[in-house]
């Protein structure tokens, strides 16, 4: 049995050993802890200070999808006070998510990618797209890892290399079939992809304003009504000087959705002697222009609505934006009309050879600008174009109906 005087020593050792244990987890020691990561995402040391504890944040694969600074409450402190901003101020504060609103309208959520090699650009951009979600309460899908690449030790063909770029129409497919599992009450309605390379310009405006006006929006509707709702887009899409471009799209929770995104994937299969120069962009373009099911239920829609191109000038377009022109004509790039103005939902940067230059400016600039419905520096709203736009669809839409009967 251990003498007295041997017990004293052993206790008091181990009161040093914890009491040093104490002094090196509480003292903020300069290089800081180790990053640790969460169904995909940075978890910050606070747990509960995460963004991957946000219900409305959804990620797919492993992967650092969102910026290491990223903290819930930063996060929903920002939104809450630009919800406030755009209830004062803008126009759509009638469509901002209020605590007893009951009105039924059109669900939604954003889909983006970004994998590999973080980029911090690409991470502070999708950050603006939550932001946005956090606002409308609406859902956010982060693709951070990519389901599709050539395997491990495959040869270094440009083949090879681009077989990661088909991971889009996979998301995309992956939460059509997640959704349509679901009972109608309780599925999604549409889905807005949005490349890595985009950038919310405008949070007040939901979603939705884009949207065409929809004749039945009930949640106990047949679950075959797609039949009797025969002549509805399912598809938005936007087209630029190469034709179309998938970039930024929208496109309905439906059967008809999913065979198009199953058809795109399947492509290159079942097409292999068809060359596609933007591979599954050019593939759903050829889908929809050839076959009839498809371009029936696909419309292209300005592009100015939810897919402009930021100028590819560099830090002087971010400046030209933020400038206090209102007329269109601002001091710097000439812009043409598909050129990202203040007002515009959101910036694409499409082959930038400046992109991370680019996009680091116009983070900058558009966070500095804040709300232009507050500052009144609105210099496009494209409200007016959408509601045409739908008044004249529906228009030929009843007219083909009368003349079909």
């Amino acid at each position: 049995m251990p003498r007295p005087s041997t017990l004293r020593v052993f206790a008091l050792k181990l009161l040093a050993v914890l009491f040093l244990l104490f002094i090196l987890t509480h003292i903020p020691w300069p290089f800081g802890r180790p990053a640790a990561y969460h169904n995909g995402a940075y978890k910050p040391n606070s747990a509960s200070d995460s963004p991957t504890t946000l219900p409305n944040l959804q990620f797919h694969g492993q992967g650092p999808c969102l910026p290491p600074s990223a903290s819930r409450t930063a996060l929903l402190n920002k939104a809450a006070s630009i919800r406030e901003s755009c209830r004062a101020s803008s126009p759509f504060s009638a469509l901002l998510p209020a605590a007893n609103d009951q009105s039924r309208r059109p669900r939604v959520a954003t889909l983006t990618a970004q994998w590999g090699d973080p980029k911090g650009y690409y991470q502070k951009a999708i950050q603006t797209h939550l932001v946005h979600a956090l606002v409308h309460e609406t859902d956010l899908h982060l693709l951070c890892a990519p389901t599709i690449q050539a395997p491990k030790g495959a040869p270094d063909t440009l083949a090879n290399r681009l077989e990661i770029y088909w991971n889009k129409p996979t998301l995309v497919l992956s939460v059509l079939l997640s959704e349509m599992a679901k009972p109608k009450s309780e599925r999604l309605d549409w889905l807005l992809w949005a490349d890595a390379d985009t950038i919310i310009l405008d949070h007040c405006r939901p979603i939705t304003t884009f949207l065409p006006p929809e004749t039945n929006t009930d949640d106990d509707t047949d679950e075959h009504d797609e039949e009797e709702n025969d002549g509805l887009p399912h598809l938005l899409y936007t087209n630029d000087m190469l034709g179309l471009n998938n970039g930024v799209f929208l496109i309905r929770v439906s059967s008809w959705s999913v065979n198009l995104m199953t058809a795109v994937l399947g492509f290159r299969f079942l097409r292999p002697t068809v060359e596609l120069d933007y591979l599954d962009q050019t593939a759903m373009e050829i889908l929809i222009a050839e076959d009839p099911r498809f371009r029936a239920r696909a419309l292209e829609v300005p592009q100015t609505w939810f897919n402009a191109y930021a100028h590819p000038s560099g830090a002087s377009s971010a400046r030209a934006y933020a400038g206090d022109s209102r007329d269109g004509a601002q001091q710097g790039p000439k812009l043409r009309d598909y050129h990202a103005r203040r007002g515009d939902f959101l910036a694409h940067f499409p082959g930038d050879p400046e992109r991370e230059a680019s996009m680091n400016a116009w983070l900058d600039e558009v966070d500095r600008l804040g709300n232009v419905w507050e500052s009144n520096r609105v210099q496009r709203d494209v409200s007016g174009d959408v509601e045409l736009f739908w008044n004249r669809w529906a228009r030929r839409r009843s007219d083909t109906k009368a003349a079909v009967a």
